[in-house]
């Protein structure tokens, strides 16, 4: 050992004005790290007792005219790299990273290429967007896109769900929080999701689902675009673009009295409406491909080929849960089946779904133009006007009653005309 950094020498017990020469063999007797003046390649990541502790060694040659001169010898506490794993572990899961594009958005249908169209002109802006839809209509991939074709790419992307925490979690992830603000607080306290986004882009998914002293903050941020942690009197300025998304009809929730109404005002700047697979069922022979190459490549299994027979089957189903459903029922189908389709699989599968089947649409489930032509228009009709008795002309209620959405009651109300 010719030279030693501190660290290094306490480390080896070493007086930091020792001038002696020591031998590494000495520390680490078990160690192969000589094996490099024999084969010139360095031995990285190699764990090694030191005092009884585990230490990460990296030994790297130092070459002088294509001959070993010597070796530079790392070493890192395996706690310390345990700790710096299991934050960049935390920071990956809180999504700082937008790993889909609009790309991942696959889609033929005219009503998808408008949605396409109006994300590309909104991802310029830096307004807040409002992504409302169903369960797995793919709001999140939505929202990543944005980001990734905006002028925030190289910021963070921050994703949470607002449902999936309680109340006092929530506040806290969001808004951070000082040393000592409550029993159980972070020592040095912790910073939030909003903190976490600056210069980058922060995604609220299910934003109904927040609770009132939450969605009075929230409407702070947006309005000052500064952050308060909790315990804390000082305001932190962010500069943050906000994206939410809900499955709940927000104008709906507004009227109940459980979502502010100056707070909707705010994040419904832009808005996009990602409709449900059955209202764009012609995209459903393309995203079940897509899914079978990706599914087949992540288990390493040979693609198979989906009959027409079976696809317009599926074309039939109303697909309550959406693509996120659609991609269940095809990664089942891949793992059930022995590298080729096998329609006794497909069957069963397909009646398990029929059973489950929660639309919701019950009786007043509309007849669809695909499967019965013009004939079903006076059905139609009659349908349609019964509900909105029943739902006293509320078309909110009426068309959670037909299992559509709103914009779908009032565009099929405008054709039976």
């Amino acid at each position: 050992l010719t030279t030693m950094n501190k660290a290094a020498k306490t480390l080896f017990n070493i007086d930091e004005n020792s001038s002696a020469t020591y031998e590494l063999s000495e520390y680490l007797p078990k160690s192969n790290f000589r094996k490099i003046f024999e084969t010139k390649q360095p031995l990285l990541n190699k764990l090694e007792k030191v005092k009884d502790a585990l230490y990460l060694t990296n030994h790297i040659p130092i070459s002088v005219n294509d001959e070993i001169a010597g070796i530079v010898s790392l070493f890192k506490n395996t706690e310390k790299v345990i700790k710096d794993e299991n934050e960049v572990r935390r920071n990956f899961a809180k999504g700082l990273v937008a790993k889909f594009t609009i790309d991942d958005l696959i889609h033929g249908s005219s009503v998808m290429r408008d949605i396409v169209k109006k994300v590309r002109k909104y991802a310029s802006s830096d307004s807040t967007i409002l992504i409302s839809g169903e369960t797995g209509t793919g709001k999140e991939i939505l929202a990543q896109s944005i980001h990734n074709m905006g002028k925030r790419v190289k910021g963070p992307f921050v994703s949470i769900n607002c449902a999936a925490l309680p109340d006092q979690l929530l506040e806290n992830e969001l808004f951070g929080h000082e040393e000592g603000a409550f029993t159980g607080a972070r020592r040095g306290g912790k910073i939030g999701l909003f903190e976490l986004a600056h210069t980058g882009t922060i995604f609220l998914d299910e934003i109904a689902s927040t609770p009132p002293n939450v969605q009075a903050n929230l409407l702070r941020v947006l309005q000052e675009k500064k952050v308060m942690r909790i315990g804390s009197d000082r305001l932190v300025p962010v500069d943050v673009r906000v994206l939410a998304a809900s499955n709940k009809d927000l104008v709906e929730e507004v009227r109940c009295g459980r979502f502010r109404k100056d707070l909707f005002f705010r994040l419904n700047v832009l808005t996009i409406n990602m409709p449900p697979l059955r209202e764009r069922v012609e995209d459903l022979p393309l995203i079940a491909d897509s899914l079978v190459k990706r599914i087949s490549d992540r288990y390493g299994i040979d693609p198979i080929a989906i009959p027409d027979p079976c696809i317009r089957k599926l074309l039939r189903y109303p697909w309550p849960g959406n693509v996120r459903q659609l991609e269940n029922f095809i990664e089942r189908l891949l793992l059930l089946s022995d590298s080729q389709f096998e329609p006794h699989v497909f069957n069963e599968l397909f009646q398990e779904i029929e059973v489950l089947d929660i639309a919701g649409q019950g009786p007043h489930a509309l007849p669809s133009e695909r499967d019965y032509g013009d004939e079903n228009i006076p059905t139609q009709k009659k349908i349609i006007n019964d509900v909105l008795i029943d739902a006293k002309f509320c078309k909110t209620k009426a068309a959670q009653m037909l299992g559509v959405s709103r914009t779908t009651l009032w565009r099929k109300m405008k054709t039976l005309a």
